[in-house]
């Protein structure tokens, strides 16, 4: 459980802060990104300016359900709009810009010089950079470089802003380290969080979550179960969620087939008798005869092994014959 006292200063960070990214992972599970997105909903319910991002967007980024968020994003800048293009400063004579006063337009004029051609508008970028935030509530990050495009260009944000993190160890960044590693997931402890923090938590992100420790536990199998995941699953499904199941990590999403061997499979012919009610008991094989209830043989070292036991018993048939025609003929002589 986390501590009162980690508690109350997770409270007084939320309260002060207006501006808020939560940020998860590249390659996240669908617990991670189902904690990251259920945090981000919780706050976006308490008036705050929410975003929720990521390196890219994932496979469980279509799994979960939304609410007032839609989206996560992948470019942290949403600050400054910047406008890029091929130039050359033999090509341009002179840039311009002025404000139309009838549409209150911007507009940016590029002169070439005389004789070279205009530039080329096909390659005129438009983007966002430069972010600020007063929270940074980074769930399952281990490094903060892992980030990539959300880390680099920004590292003088992510060392000036108060920062959450959140994982099943104690990381070496963060201004407040909350570590998870007593629960059975993150959504189980970040369910326990938005609880203690006096959140709210709607339907669509209790299934969420619910799915979220459906997939860390396989299924409430693994030993990380423990009484108090079951009241959260409880308590998630009395805020209205719903049970579904989501694709486990690195699993194949169909069952694999088992390569099939003729060899390896062993034929088993059940003993008949022509008695009725005299079912599975087998007559007495008299030498010389051949008992018409044995099974045949399945691989080629049995059928050899058959082969050679005729043989033998053909040959002990014959001369028992022969000695029997040779006395015959001695007694007649």
């Amino acid at each position: 459980m986390i501590e009162s006292t980690q508690l109350s200063h997770l409270k007084e960070s939320l309260d002060r802060s207006q501006k808020i990214i939560v940020i998860y992972p590249k390659g996240a599970t669908f617990d991670i990104v189902a904690s990251a997105q259920a945090i981000a909903e919780a706050l976006v319910k308490e008036q705050k300016d929410v975003r929720l991002c990521s390196p890219e967007k994932g496979e469980h980024f279509y799994e979960l359900e939304w609410g007032q968020l839609t989206e996560t994003v992948t470019e942290l800048g949403n600050q400054n709009l910047t406008i890029s293009f091929d130039y050359n400063s033999e090509q341009v004579d002179k840039v311009s810009y002025h404000i139309g006063e009838d549409t209150g337009k911007f507009h940016l004029t590029i002169k070439p010089k005389k004789g070279q051609l205009p530039l080329n508008a096909q390659t005129v970028e438009f983007l966002y950079t430069g972010a600020e935030a007063d929270l940074i509530i980074a769930v399952g990050v281990s490094n903060l470089e892992d980030l990539l495009q959300l880390y680099f260009g920004y590292e003088e944000m992510y060392r000036d802003t108060a920062m959450v993190s959140i994982n099943n160890y104690e990381t070496n960044f963060g201004t407040e380290k909350v570590n998870i590693s007593q629960y059975s997931s993150y959504s189980e402890a970040i369910t326990r969080m938005i609880n203690d923090l006096g959140l709210n938590l709607e339907s669509m992100q209790a299934t969420n979550l619910l799915a979220g420790i459906d997939q860390s536990t396989q299924g409430f199998r693994s030993l990380s179960t423990t009484a108090e995941t079951f009241e959260t699953v409880a308590r998630l499904l009395r805020s209205g969620g719903r049970r579904k199941r989501v694709a486990p990590t690195n699993a194949p999403s169909q069952p694999q087939a088992v390569p099939y061997s003729e060899t390896e499979v062993t034929q088993y012919d059940a003993p008949s008798s022509s008695v009725s009610g005299n079912f599975g008991v087998q007559e007495p094989v008299v030498e010389g005869e051949f008992s018409t209830q044995s099974t045949q043989p399945t691989t080629k070292s049995q059928q050899n092994q058959q082969s050679s036991t005729n043989k033998r018993k053909n040959k002990q048939t014959n001369f028992a014959t022969q000695s029997t025609a040779r006395e015959g003929s001695s007694s007649r002589g």
